[in-house]
């Protein structure tokens, strides 16, 4: 056997989640079923509502950590039938979207606590994604922020800056100078 091959499988990576809370909200099943397994399957408690009110209530009773929100379900989120709960104490929410539906989803995302993914959904975006989204409530996990000169990037809220003057990006426009960082 190949040596890098058996260190592949003797050191399985470490699980990402750690345990922390996340309710899946999206009306397929099959969407739905992808993202609780694989979201298990790295090391996160998953719950699951199938309508955006059923969404709405688990919130309401249970303490979740991140939220990820089929954005087709996004009427019930923006006029929620529950009293909100304090901006302090919501989780960070990650909308899944199609590319045609877009234009709804731009006003409701806000820096650092919202984002997107597209759909046709690629796994290891929605985990990094999640990552992302989670970082800043993982004590201990912080690592130094990347930079090249007088440009900084925080991942914990998908913020970059120049100097003191914050840079306005969008989401996909903030990975892709990740990526090129």
């Amino acid at each position: 056997m190949n040596a890098n091959l058996s260190n592949l499988l003797e050191k399985p990576s470490p699980p990402r989640g750690g345990g922390q809370r996340v309710l899946v909200v999206a009306d397929d099943p099959g969407d739905s079923e992808l993202l609780s397994t694989t979201l298990e399957l790295a090391g996160y408690r998953v719950g699951t509502a199938g309508t955006g009110a059923e969404g709405l209530t688990r919130l309401t009773e249970h303490p979740f950590d991140l939220a990820v929100w089929d954005a087709v379900l996004l009427s019930h989120l923006t006029h929620p039938p529950h009293p909100p709960r304090a901006a302090a104490s919501r989780p960070p929410l990650l909308f899944l979207t199609t590319c045609d539906s877009l234009h709804r989803l731009v006003p409701e995302l806000g820096p650092g606590e919202k984002d997107y993914v597209t759909k046709p959904l690629r796994i290891a975006e929605v985990l990094a994604r999640v990552d992302v989204l989670l970082r800043r409530r993982r004590p201990g996990r912080q690592a130094a922020l990347p930079r090249y000169g007088d440009l900084v990037l925080d991942d914990a809220t998908c913020q970059a800056r120049r100097g003191a003057r914050p840079l306005d990006l969008t989401p996909a426009e903030y990975r892709l100078l990740r990526h090129l960082l």
